[in-house]
């Protein structure tokens, strides 16, 4: 679990993606663009309207009501990311998900409901229960003036490949809650603008033993940007980031809690043409609150493009490089760097893929540990019908680190049917 404000990488087909991007459109438009165009531009290749295969959806008044379910069985070669003593299972997945959403007009808002259980062939240990509920808000409330707004909770389990994570199969899989919400404006004229934004985030792990793993993140953004041209606009933008942690470290006694101050120059691409996001490169400086910790400084970047040269052809690249929470023993810190590359791709009318290449770097300070995480995915889905599709899943992961503890591989392969109303 990367521990950051960052938005999480795009890949896998989702009905909230197109509304994710819809927020971000409305972010980064150009100011001529209406909500519905924007829409569109920045409507996801896996989500594009294919004739014969649209899902039905409920309408009640200018609400829209979408509900789905995916079932489907993956195998897992190591489940619990193990150097020695690997265990292999079979995972049987159950995913409800109810989409509520009203895109009409110069306010829109998307609801989504969602929910996962999971069971296990042998290892009944690590059956779980993971649901959450996320809300977005976009409203132009003028040419100039935009406002956007998200918030959601969510009961989770850990990822048994983070590098944070306990290992303790007896206990069964780490389970903890997030609360988080998101509040943006942004000011926009001929050729100056800019946006504020506020973030909050807030982990509460369920078992007592991951007390101190507990806290909660505030993040203040504020950007400024100017029209280079109709395709371009530069930017500069800063940020303070603070961390406040449930408990202290354990070993010392001393407050974790402590605050990130950055800043980056860059550039963001308006939807006009084939390519679209933003980049931008800096640095950061960290200071704990405790005189135990010792500040520190690096290199910051964060960026998402994505290049469409089709329609039915879209390459994302997500990067970002920046200074993430850790409770890991001995560590005063931990700065992750990462890059994704997916490719989304209709392949025929009835049979789209995503496939995905990731890396991951994770060094501490104050111990000597590095890791270094590479994966590929891929998502093939065939279309039966307006209702029904089948898709086949993969993934290869691999960490390389100082000990046998932070080293695994694990493969995974799956099969699902998804239903849609």
């Amino acid at each position: 679990m990367r521990r950051s404000t960052q938005p999480p990488g795009k890949g896998r087909r989702r009905p909230y993606y197109g509304a994710a991007l819809l927020v971000l459109g409305m972010a980064q438009g150009v100011q001529a663009q209406t909500i519905e165009e924007d829409a569109q531009q920045h409507q996801s290749v896996l989500d594009l309207e294919r004739p014969g295969y649209e899902p039905r959806r409920i309408k009640l008044g200018n609400v829209l009501l979408s509900p789905e379910l995916d079932v489907g069985v993956t195998y897992n070669s190591n489940i619990y990311a193990a150097h020695v003593d690997r265990r292999d299972d079979f995972v049987t997945r159950i995913q409800p998900r109810l989409t509520i959403e009203e895109d009409e007009g110069r306010f829109q808002w998307h609801g989504e409901l969602s929910g996962e259980l999971r069971r296990y062939a042998s290892n009944g240990r690590e059956n779980s229960e993971s649901y959450g509920a996320v809300g977005t808000f976009a409203a132009l409330l003028s040419q100039q003036l935009t406002v956007t707004g998200t918030a959601g909770y969510r009961r989770a389990v850990e990822n048994r490949a983070d590098p944070e994570v306990r290992q303790n199969p007896t206990l069964g899989p780490p389970l903890f809650d997030v609360l988080n919400g998101e509040l943006q404006m942004r000011v926009e004229g001929s050729r100056l603008g800019f946006s504020l934004k506020g973030q909050a985030e807030k982990y509460d792990f369920v078992a007592r033993a991951n007390d101190d793993r507990d806290f909660t993140s505030y993040r203040g953004t504020a950007r400024l940007f100017y029209r280079l041209s109709p395709m371009f606009d530069g930017y500069v933008q800063g940020y303070v980031n603070q961390r406040n942690f449930r408990r202290a470290d354990i070993g010392s006694g001393a407050s974790r809690d402590g605050r990130t101050i950055g800043g980056l120059v860059g550039v963001q691409v308006n939807p006009s043409g084939k390519l679209r996001g933003d980049i931008g490169a800096g640095v950061f400086r960290y200071k704990p609150e405790s005189a135990f910790f010792e500040s520190f400084s690096g290199f910051a970047l964060e960026g998402s493009l994505i290049y469409s040269p089709r329609q039915r052809t879209a390459l994302i690249l997500d990067v970002f490089s920046g200074d993430v929470a850790t409770v890991r023993n001995g560590a005063s810190g931990r700065i992750d760097r990462s890059a994704r590359l997916t490719v989304q791709q209709e392949i025929r009318h009835n049979l789209i893929a995503s496939a995905a290449f990731r890396y991951r770097q994770t060094r501490y300070r104050g111990i000597d540990s590095r890791l270094n995480t590479i994966g590929g995915d891929v998502d093939i889905e065939y279309l039966l019908n307006r209702h029904l599709s089948l898709a086949l899943t993969g993934q290869l992961v691999k960490r390389t680190g100082g000990n046998d503890m932070d080293r695994f591989e694990r493969s995974r392969i799956g099969i699902a049917l998804r239903m849609r109303y």
